[in-house]
């Protein structure tokens, strides 16, 4: 009997072993799951006496199996010692086991076994053993039913009791952070696990999924990562937006944060698209995969699905962003490679991270200031983006891309005076702001900071003889400027201190 059980647990677990690894497994068998389980739900609450079947944060399922599913992963990969990739096939069989929980509770239900609690919900308070009052028992069953599946393939796979150990005690403890610690720390903080809270529960499981996934794919990502100067502005423009809108800083930094962070996935898509043109050049192409690409734009697509849960008319700003982005830089399209509409386009990104950071609240509050505001992002940024032409010369005339420096240079002029006067260029778009604000009657102190700020890039570009590493100090120099900017605009209704 030992022999034929051995003997079954090798088929199994070989079988599951040989699935190959695929990005769309990451992406596909959530949603999957997150229907099939929501789809049960509604049913099982149907069939009780006295409820009401109602809709359901769907968007809520998915995050919470995307963050189990890569998180087991990196459990398993942590415990054995071996690539993550490995495990993705069998991880995602194993996200079946969600739909086990309404099966038990509905044949309990059929056979005359009515819970008095009539939810599926995180546990609201620690429980080491998984069973709750406030839990339906299938869940709490399924939970230990997974615990016996880890340790019978990690003790297959790695052929340690060490091992198996390490990953056990991992999984347990992962299993406590996703059910109690990860709603805990939103009740803390809301009270309550509303469908509003479960929302901003969501945004933390996101960030919680993209951190896992990089440090996973770390050497891939990391240095694309390296560039998210290139997208703070955008975020700091949406976040200057919601200081201009009155929200409190609470949102300041939630509204800047998504801007940023939908702006770096397309960093990475911009990377990998890039690559060739950069090794062509004899440049070093940043290592983003394709998988990357998938990932990002997954990513992406799902946070933008979570600003229409915020507020529709923010999402339709942030749809239009990425796909102007795209459309800048997909091989069959490349409008980047236009003179001049490349430049347009920075300019429309500018002005639609300051509209998603003001909102209606904003234009509805004072819709000339809205106006003015949105005007000078969208003429600083058209002026100040032609400096970060100037690191990619090269690749961009072996590209065809047609730039202020590509085609200046083909003229008499040389490069040093070309590249004085759009550095220059880059000293007047900062000072649009500084100019309002002494309009306004702001403060001497104020101004003074402003200026010196904006006078920073151009020294950056200047006096540092790498082209790309003056870039980066350029930007990084906006985003300085941007930074000081979000925290000393007048506004009445928001204060610091």
């Amino acid at each position: 009997m030992a022999c034929l059980v051995i003997d079954l647990i090798n088929r199994i677990c070989g079988s599951l072993s040989r699935i190959p690894f695929s990005v769309y497994l990451l992406i596909f068998v959530p949603v999957v799951i997150a229907g099939g389980r929501a789809g049960q739900e509604l049913l099982y609450f149907g069939m009780r006496p006295g409820f009401a079947p109602s809709s359901l944060p769907f968007l809520n399922y998915v995050v919470t199996y995307m963050l189990e599913q890569i998180c087991v992963v990196a459990v398993f990969a942590i415990a054995t010692g071996r690539n993550y990739r490995e495990f993705v096939g069998v991880v995602s069989v194993g996200l079946l086991l969600a739909w086990l929980p309404p099966f038990l509770d509905g044949a309990l239900l059929l056979v005359g076994i009515r819970q008095p609690h009539h939810m599926y919900v995180f546990f609201q308070e620690f429980s080491w053993h998984f069973f709750s009052d406030n839990q339906l028992i299938g869940e709490s069953i399924t939970l230990w039913i997974s615990i016996l599946a880890v340790a019978i393939y990690l003790a297959w796979r790695s052929r340690s009791v060490i091992r198996t150990l390490i990953g056990v005690s991992l999984y347990y403890a992962l299993l406590q952070i996703l059910g109690f610690l990860w709603p805990g720390c939103v009740i803390a903080i809301s009270g309550n696990l509303s469908v509003e809270s479960q929302m901003y529960m969501d945004l933390i499981g996101l960030a919680l999924y993209g951190v896992v996934y990089f440090f996973l794919e770390f050497k891939t990502m990391f240095p694309s990562t390296l560039r998210l100067g290139h997208a703070l502005p955008w975020g700091l423009l949406s976040a200057i937006g919601a200081r201009l809108a009155g929200h409190d800083w609470w949102f300041v930094i939630l509204y800047g944060i998504i801007f940023s962070v939908v702006v770096q996935m397309m960093v990475y898509a911009n990377d990998y698209f890039d690559s060739a043109a950069d090794s062509a050049c004899g440049g070093k192409a940043r290592p983003v995969t394709r998988d990357n690409l998938v990932f990002s734009l997954f990513f992406s697509g799902i946070l933008a699905l979570h600003v229409f849960w915020m507020d529709a008319d923010r999402f339709y700003l942030v749809a239009t962003f990425i796909a102007l982005w795209h459309s800048y830089h997909l091989p069959s399209i490349r409008l980047k490679r236009v003179l001049g509409v490349s430049y347009l386009m920075e300019g429309a990104s500018a002005a639609l991270a300051l509209l998603f950071g003001l909102g209606l609240e904003g234009l509805k509050g004072d819709p000339g200031l809205a106006f003015v505001c949105v005007c000078m992002a969208f003429s600083g940024f058209v002026i100040g983006s032609t400096m970060k032409d100037y690191k990619d010369i090269e690749q961009d005339r072996a590209a065809g891309v047609n730039t202020l420096y590509t085609r200046l240079t083909e003229s008499t002029l040389t490069i040093g005076k070309i590249h004085a006067v759009i550095s220059s260029l880059l000293t007047v778009a900062l000072a649009i702001p500084a100019v309002y604000l002494f309009i306004v009657g702001e403060s001497v102190g104020k101004l003074v900071l402003l200026g010196v700020l904006a006078l920073l890039p151009q020294v950056c570009l200047l006096a540092i003889g790498s082209r790309r590493t003056a870039v980066q100090a350029a930007i990084w120099g906006v985003n300085a400027y941007l930074g000081v900017l979000v925290f000393i605009l007048p506004n009445e209704f928001v204060r610091l201190f």
